[in-house]
């Protein structure tokens, strides 16, 4: 008499430990069909992105020169800022920490969010101060 039951199928770890070759599906590899219209649209919407990310770089780099002679002049050891141009007519807000070693921003994040991370950082800060545990 023979046994007519049918083992379950191997899991690919197990096919892979039985030295067998597992077939992969393959991605569609054949490029989308874009006409030249959506094409030259896509490398506008992108152009308009990077555009828009290397405003916002600049700014941020400005605010943190700004910030650190800002910090200097009143002799604190650190600045916190609200950067307000990311932020305008959103919910959620950035801040700018500044101090003697880096600029740090936090967020976008609602402000309950940022106020904690703020807590947080002078915490670190506070620890990191010689003489304290």
């Amino acid at each position: 008499m023979s046994d007519t039951t049918t083992a379950p199928a191997a899991t690919p770890e197990a096919q892979a430990a039985d030295g067998q070759q597992m077939e992969l599906e393959q991605p569609n590899s054949e490029p989308a069909q874009l006409s030249p219209e959506q094409l030259r649209a896509e490398l506008d919407a992108a152009r308009k992105e990077a555009a828009k990310y290397r405003t916002q770089l600049r700014t941020t780099e400005k605010q943190a020169t700004e910030a650190e002679a800002k910090r200097l002049r009143k002799g604190v050891p650190l600045l916190v800022g609200n950067i307000g141009p990311a932020t305008f007519g959103k919910d959620d807000n950035a801040l700018l920490l500044v101090d003697a070693e880096r600029a740090t921003e936090l967020g976008p994040a609602p402000k309950l969010t940022l106020a904690r991370q703020l807590v947080a950082e002078i915490g670190v800060r506070l620890a990191a101060l010689p003489g304290r545990r």
